[in-house]
């Protein structure tokens, strides 16, 4: 079952909101604070917890708020129906079953009810409303099978909210909590809250034989950590393995871990649900909060998640996913009663807004017309301060030359820029205008791999691609240099192989960085006191790889 679209009327801050129709994968949802994104969060977790909403939820001077969500699927595993009479179902499923019309007959009798677990086919594609009145919450299906009279037949509609059969998973940003409770018991694992007072039962169950593997692959690459539910006085509590006889009890880790783990231990057991997730970036770092980012939407084709967030990282990552909906959330405060609505971004500009209005700068956008990404600042500096401008002047306004800083940096900024442009929705006008360099490799080196992963993810002769990964890519702009190390290219005159070699030789990282960086600068001196036209022979003879290479870029931004 997926929630297809919502509307809210004379709910808290919403006085009537169109109908907002969601992406059946990942939603995110913007906005300034206290313009109303948790209540939106609210809204969707009141289908499993109605106790969560009172007459305060009313809009001020309206009696009656209520919240409507149409869904597309079945939702028979995840609710139970209670209905009025027993004979008129009893004689609907018998008239059914003479037309040969599907009915699910599990039934439980309590009592005076019956709830059914399963129900007609008919119910699909329908919607789910909540009435808020005073003093008293209604819960219903709206349907079109009715009685005699034409009243509903379905007089309450009830979501499982309790694990495995619950459908919404709530992570709120609330949701720091003071004491862990070591209680493991099957009762705690089933309990669904907004907080993690019994997150050691779910770790508990996450980390047994069904599921471990799965779970240790996931925090490993996120959080760099091994956690699993060790034993503790008469229960248990969430420790990191620090080695065969040292662990850490959760207390002591960061504020950002609880919230890592409880996710990834709700994806991994279960799948079809519906994710509630508010600020994720909250305690994260942004290299954890990218990898989270990333197993959401590995994630999104089994579940489907709306988020909050303040973030650009999340905004720009999840939004270069095309599937994804982003929604701003706008309050208008002129007005007596501060009123908000729910606009989805559509559009380059909207989206350079909106991302800009979380912090990030754009001045780049509109100045560059391509990217070159080298491994190596050397070769980054020499490029930008002398080839450009002595043998391709043209290029000085048009192409954006990146130092990456090192071989294990260059895929993510590739990255970075690819989701830019598709979330921007520029990825026609950037079509194959970035390129990236870096230093010769043997097969099976970093930068061998490098390559052949960038073509193999990105390239147009990828088997993998499917329509959520554009654009496609020219493995032409992925290439090596035919040197290991960018100071094999200085001229002899200047520095002897002996010399080079020497520096290259250095088994400190940090000794032999700065001592390429004192070379660089030596070799910028060296230069500048020629003249221009000694200059270019001198790149000529020695750098004519590195010309080569960016007069196929020139030709490209030419044509």
């Amino acid at each position: 079952m997926k929630i297809s679209s919502f509307s809210f009327n004379n709910f808290l801050c919403y006085s009537r909101t169109d109908k907002i129709e969601t992406s059946e994968k990942i939603n995110v949802f913007i906005g300034e604070n206290n313009s109303g994104k948790s209540s939106i969060l609210k809204a969707f977790h009141a289908l499993m917890n109605q106790s969560s909403l009172n007459s305060k939820h009313i809009r001020l001077n309206n009696n009656q708020a209520q919240l409507n969500f149409y869904y597309k699927g079945n939702p028979n595993n995840f609710v139970k129906y209670q209905k009025k009479d027993r004979q008129i179902f009893e004689d609907l499923q018998s008239n059914d079953e003479q037309e040969n019309v599907p009915w699910y007959s599990d039934e439980e009798d309590l009592g005076s009810d019956l709830r059914l677990k399963y129900i007609h086919e008919k119910f699909k594609n329908q919607e789910f409303t909540i009435k808020i009145e005073k003093n008293k919450i209604i819960t219903g299906l709206v349907s079109n099978i009715v009685d005699a009279t034409g009243e509903n037949l379905i007089t309450e509609i009830i979501f499982h909210s309790e694990r495995p059969n619950n459908y919404i998973v709530p992570i709120f940003a609330n949701r720091k909590t003071n004491q862990y409770s070591n209680d493991v018991s099957e009762n705690n694992y089933k309990r669904i809250e907004t907080g993690f007072h019994t997150l050691p039962a779910l770790i508990d169950t996450a980390s047994n034989a069904k599921f471990n593997e799965k779970f240790q692959k996931y925090t490993e690459d996120i959080l760099g950590i091994k956690v699993y539910a060790s034993h503790e006085g008469h229960g248990k509590n969430i420790k990191q393995i620090i080695d065969d006889t040292t662990e850490l009890n959760i207390e002591n880790l960061g504020d950002g871990i609880p919230v890592v783990i409880a996710l990834i231990a709700n994806l991994v057991i279960g799948e079809n649900k519906l994710y509630l997730i508010e600020e994720i970036e909250n305690d994260l770092h942004p290299k954890a909060l990218k990898k989270v980012l990333d197993m959401i939407i590995e994630f999104s084709d089994r579940n489907q998640f709306i988020l909050t967030t303040h973030s650009n990282i999340v905004l720009r990552h999840l939004g270069a996913i095309q599937s994804t909906k982003i929604f701003e959330v706008q309050k208008d405060n002129a007005k007596t009663i501060p009123t908000s609505s729910i606009v989805e971004i559509n559009g380059e500009e909207e989206r350079r807004r909106v991302l800009q209005d979380l912090g990030y700068e754009m001045e780049d956008f509109g100045l560059w017309e391509a990217w070159l990404l080298l491994e190596e600042a050397s070769a980054e500096t020499l490029i930008r301060n002398y080839i450009i401008p002595l043998f391709f002047p043209k290029l000085k306004n048009k192409l954006r030359t990146f130092s990456c800083r090192g071989i294990t940096q260059v895929e993510d900024k590739f990255k970075f820029l690819n989701n830019t442009f598709v979330y921007l929705d520029l990825s026609k006008q950037y079509h194959n205008k970035v390129w990236v360099i870096v230093d010769f490799g043997e097969v099976g080196s970093k930068e061998q791999n490098l390559i052949v992963n960038l073509a193999k993810s990105y390239g147009n002769k990828s088997e993998s691609r499917n329509s959520e990964e554009k654009p496609v890519w020219d493995e032409t702009n992925f290439a090596m240099l035919s040197k290991h190390d960018f100071e094999e290219y200085y001229p002899e005159e200047f520095k002897t192989k002996a010399e080079i070699n020497e520096i290259l030789s250095e088994k400190k990282q940090t000794g032999r960085e700065d001592k390429k960086h004192a070379l660089l600068k030596d070799f910028r001196a060296y230069l500048d006191k020629t003249e221009e036209s000694e200059q270019k022979k001198i790149l000529q003879n020695n750098f004519q790889e590195l010309i080569d290479k960016i007069t196929i870029i020139n030709s490209a931004l030419t044509q």
